[in-house]
């Protein structure tokens, strides 16, 4: 028996268990940040595509549907972000067998959990858009393009759940190769159908759940066979409590989904008060550049999360300060590379979804020249919420999450517009990021001795 435990032991004493460098971090971490930039290309390049050959309805159309879906998207991340941190600290305490049972029965839970979404969703979709004050032309657009994804979402929520396993399984570039071939699919069909096609915003949908299918079900195969390295799927671990820990565990990931989803559907509701429908495009152009640094900072700290909750697992507290130390300095420095590309590239940025509209791409420059002091603060934030998640600490991750985007956020969106009018809008971002890092940094100050990371 001593033997075997040694032998469990030094297999799970890979990547997950070293002190990299700085370096060794980026490298590590870029395929999983390069497939998050993949996977939100989906939505970006929906928006571009029906900018160019359907038209600023369409734009305005994807804006008001996306959100109302990644409220239910979220759920899959929820069960991706806070299983994969249950079963990596299990494979730091040396229990393979335990770590890949659970890993299989959240994998049937998250399948399940879709299908039974979209059962309700779909009828629930246009009366949403309706009481969000679209005019039956946009509600009629939007609910198209969102009763498509709907249909996917088993096929996207298991995405986003095989997102956060890549890394842990010691495979982040297999993750790469599976968003490669769904994004791919995603941009090709995008170009048929709404192109040669015609098929309009259907076409945008079809194109997207197209590319959730292709990373949702294939890695399906990979993760059954002994390729998959250390998490494969074998029989279930049928453990309900397990499933609720790691369920409240991934709280803030979906609490974040889905703050954001309804954040985001103030804002349309204020743009529409305010700017009208044009405004609704402009800020998808805002959306969009925020979705891109958002999945290259979120990739990057979704690449490391393993490592932590390993770390933690194994009792490494000399490791897991190195490892927090390097984090700080890495994505302090990217804070301020996306600041600075934001304002520098806006003009390009508003360019590729303007299409020779100069109301909106006024507004669109205005909102991103506002919007991008946001990102000088935001991957503190979003480090703060996963650092507790891949501890193992739901509750003040989730506590984070929900106090920067449904607290924070909402609150500005709702009050500055009064007073600053669509200025107040654009600025109700940097300021809620701003009150959220007080709240951020206290509990990381609070909590350092608990833990041992600094």
């Amino acid at each position: 028996m001593s033997e075997m435990k040694i032998e469990t032991k030094t297999a799970n004493d890979g990547v997950l268990a070293q002190n990299l460098s700085r370096r060794g971090l980026l490298r590590y971490a870029l395929p999983t940040a390069l497939m998050m930039l993949l996977m939100s290309t989906y939505s970006v390049v929906d928006g571009l595509f029906a900018a160019n050959f359907v038209g600023a309805d369409a734009l305005a159309a994807i804006t008001l549907a996306y959100p109302l879906i990644m409220v239910l998207d979220g759920l899959g991340f929820m069960l991706g972000t806070g299983g994969v941190a249950l079963v990596a600290k299990t494979l730091g305490s040396g229990d393979t067998a335990r770590a890949r049972g659970l890993f299989s029965f959240f994998v049937i839970c998250c399948a399940v959990l879709g299908a039974a979404l979209a059962a309700i969703g779909i009828p629930c979709l246009q009366p949403l858009l309706g009481l969000m004050g679209a005019d039956a032309h946009l509600a009629s657009m939007a609910a198209e393009y969102g009763v498509i994804l709907l249909l996917a979402m088993p096929a996207g929520m298991l995405q986003g759940m095989f997102q956060e396993c890549y890394s842990a399984t010691g495979k982040p570039t297999a993750g790469l190769v599976f968003t490669l071939a769904a994004g791919t699919t995603n941009v090709v069909l995008d170009y048929v159908l709404m192109g040669p096609a015609e098929l309009g915003i259907a076409g945008a949908a079809a194109a997207t759940a197209a590319g959730q299918v292709v990373g949702g079900l294939l890695p399906i195969a990979f993760f059954l066979s002994k390729r998959s390295g250390l998490l494969r799927l074998v029989k279930p671990c049928v453990d309900f409590r397990a499933l609720g820990k790691a369920s409240l565990n991934g709280l803030s990931e979906m609490v974040d989904s889905a703050s954001s989803s309804i954040v985001t559907t103030i804002y349309n509701v204020q743009l529409l008060a305010y700017a009208g429908q044009e405004g609704i495009a402009a800020f998808a152009v805002v959306e969009y550049t925020l979705m891109v640094v958002t999945a290259l900072e979120m990739g990057y700290i979704m690449g490391i999360s393993p490592m932590i909750s390993y770390k933690h697992g194994a009792n490494d507290r000399a490791g897991l300060k190195s490892l927090f130390a390097k984090n700080m300095q890495i994505i302090g420095v990217m804070n301020v590379v996306f600041t600075v590309l934001t304002l520098v590239l806006s003009p390009h940025i508003v360019a590729l979804f303007a299409h020779g509209d100069a109301e909106l791409a006024n507004l669109a420059t205005q909102a991103l020249g506002v919007y991008a002091f946001a990102f000088l603060l935001i991957g503190f934030n979003f480090f703060g919420s996963v650092l507790f998640t891949a501890l193992n600490n739901g509750l003040v991750s989730g506590a984070i999450s929900f106090f920067r985007t449904l607290i924070c956020e909402s609150a500005f969106v709702l009050a500055l517009p009064a007073a600053l009018g669509v200025w107040g809008i654009w600025l109700s971002a940097p300021c809620a990021e701003v009150v959220a890092f007080a709240l951020t940094a206290a509990c990381v100050i609070g909590l350092r001795k608990r833990y041992g990371y600094w």
